[in-house]
């Protein structure tokens, strides 16, 4: 069985592959889901990297000014895709550019649908 989050195109779609916790058949996805579409979503697991997305994610307001408010998914292991890194509100490029050099560093607990680990598109604010 696959440990990983599968990602492949097919006619301009992206495949995605959920992974079994406890031996449950899981089917793939044809998209990754939306935090309202899962038992459990993903979730940041704290570190010293700093900014790292907030653990809470009421910590940063998306109407603050300030926020920096980033969108990616997370693959079944927990681990965020590169490739679906988006930043959707910053105050500066070079607090961007800041979140851009950590965001490979970030790792979250994957979310669940029922007993299976499934990717999820996240939106979140980034703690400085």
């Amino acid at each position: 069985m696959p440990r990983h989050l599968s990602l492949s195109t097919a006619g301009g779609l992206l495949l995605c592959a959920a992974v079994p916790v406890h031996g449950q058949q899981c089917r793939s996805l044809a998209h990754p889901a939306f935090e309202f579409q899962v038992d459990v979503p993903a979730s940041a697991i704290p570190d010293s990297t700093h900014p790292h997305p907030a653990a809470d994610r009421f910590a940063a307001r998306k109407d603050d000014p300030e926020a920096i408010i980033v969108q990616f998914v997370v693959d079944t292991s927990g681990v965020p895709i590169a490739r679906s890194f988006k930043i959707l509100k910053s105050p500066s490029p070079a607090l961007s550019d800041s979140v851009r050099a950590v965001f490979s560093l970030w790792r979250f607990t994957p979310s669940r649908r029922g007993a299976c680990h499934v990717p999820q598109l996240v939106q979140t604010a980034v703690v400085r």
